[in-house]
């Protein structure tokens, strides 16, 4: 588990108005892998739940939701290329939920970076996302993979700024805990080491609670 990979000059906006906005942003050049079909068809009962909500589509050379109403489609930006890399910021700091429901994703960066920059995450109980998004707590993540399970989860964020808000502070705090790049050098060290009586005790995963039993009673509260 790795921390963000972009850095941001100053705190997020984490309040009502911005939430209230019902911005969704998905960031992700494979449209296929990182699961945009499936986001699309869940867009669209949003959209009938909630008519002002709105897909930034950012990552795709071509717009795979041409015509279709609601859909801000960006393209590809480039973070090598300083005023690519300023909008890119700006969209990530200007959205109301990051949804990037991909088929596989072996950990992610852009979720992190999408907390960092105070965003609640939807998405499914799979691949890494356990790891990043503590259900309930800065985010919403459906066990059952379908447009409708995800569409649901959005629309739940969405409807309510105040609940999106809290998951954009716990978010932001967990990953502060937790994803630091010594959070990760603590973890790697305590499980390559035969002798971890001097070692620091890691901040563990949300996922690790599952995986290997190490979290305290404190932290799995």
């Amino acid at each position: 588990g790795g921390g963000a990979a972009v850095a941001f000059a100053a705190p997020p906006t984490i309040d009502a108005a911005r939430y209230r906005k019902g911005e969704i942003l998905f960031v992700g050049r494979d449209w296929q892998r990182k699961g945009g079909p499936l986001l699309l068809e869940a867009f669209a009962r949003v959209r009938r739940a909630l008519p002002h909500a709105v897909l930034t589509i950012v990552g795709p050379d071509v717009n795979p939701a041409s015509g279709q109403d609601g859909i801000n489609f960006v393209g590809f930006l480039a973070k090598d290329v300083p005023e690519q890399a300023e909008r890119l910021k700006r969209l990530f700091l200007e959205a109301s939920v990051f949804c990037m429901p991909s088929i596989c994703e072996t950990w992610g960066l852009v979720y992190c970076e999408a907390a960092i920059a105070g965003m609640p995450i939807v998405g499914f109980q799979d691949w890494a996302l356990p790891d990043i998004v503590v259900h309930g707590r800065s985010g919403l993540l459906a066990p059952e993979r379908s447009a409708e399970a995800l569409a649901e989860n959005l629309i739940s964020v969405l409807q309510d700024p105040e609940l999106a808000s809290s998951f954009a502070r716990e978010g932001a705090k967990y990953l502060d805990e937790t994803l630091r790049w010594s959070d990760v050098v603590d973890r790697m060290l305590y499980a390559v080491s035969d002798d971890k009586a001097g070692l620091a005790q890691p901040a563990w995963l949300a996922g690790d609670r599952l995986r290997y039993g190490k979290v305290t009673a404190e932290r799995a509260a």
